[in-house]
């Protein structure tokens, strides 16, 4: 079963997720085209990202266990279905920095490949998001990429603070792309 096929069979018992995992497909493989990257590797890390957002605690740590991967139980919540499902893309043989894009996706971290930069800000400003400053971001990425990302690193920084949902993974990823904003 490839993955488009299982992420499709995973989401039928959750229909409405289905438009954002098609977003996040769609604009990470229109910026692989655009960067010179492989789009088939960037659809199948879209198809992966959130392939385990719905299982329960108990699978996630399941997968780690069977890892050895028994640390990342004590990952905050939000985060494990990121881990668990970047595990199942390595044993599907997926490249490291798609492995680690699916990883990473839900706060990044210093040093992001171009890779992780890409799934991260699909994720967070594919056309289905509610959020006005999606459109916004995404017509800057056409232009200019990099400053998209950090933008948007911007925003998911004041959302964070406004929602007290900042922690350490994020805060990394904050300072390490934001240092002027941080400095403040």
């Amino acid at each position: 079963m490839t993955i488009k096929e299982r992420f499709y069979k995973v989401y039928q018992a959750i229909p409405e997720r289905i438009p954002h995992v098609e977003g996040v497909r769609d604009l990470a493989m229109h910026w692989a085209r655009l960067k010179g990257l492989d789009p088939a590797g960037l659809e199948a890390a879209a198809y992966y990202h959130d392939l385990t957002k719905y299982d329960p605690l108990a699978f996630h740590f399941d997968v780690f266990d069977a890892h050895q991967k028994a640390n990342w139980k004590s990952l905050p919540e939000f985060m494990m279905h990121g881990y668990s499902a970047s595990l199942l893309a390595e044993d599907d043989g997926l490249s490291k920095s798609l492995v680690d894009a699916i990883k990473y996706h839900t706060t990044g971290r210093a040093q992001m490949s171009l890779e992780e930069k890409i799934l991260m800000l699909a994720d967070k400003i594919e056309p289905s998001r509610p959020y006005e400053e999606a459109a916004q971001l995404r017509s800057i990425a056409e232009t200019d990429f990099e400053k998209a990302f950090r933008l948007m690193l911007a925003h998911l920084y004041e959302y964070d603070i406004e929602h007290d949902r900042l922690n350490a993974y994020s805060l990394e990823t904050y300072t390490h792309y934001l240092k002027e904003r941080m400095a403040e």
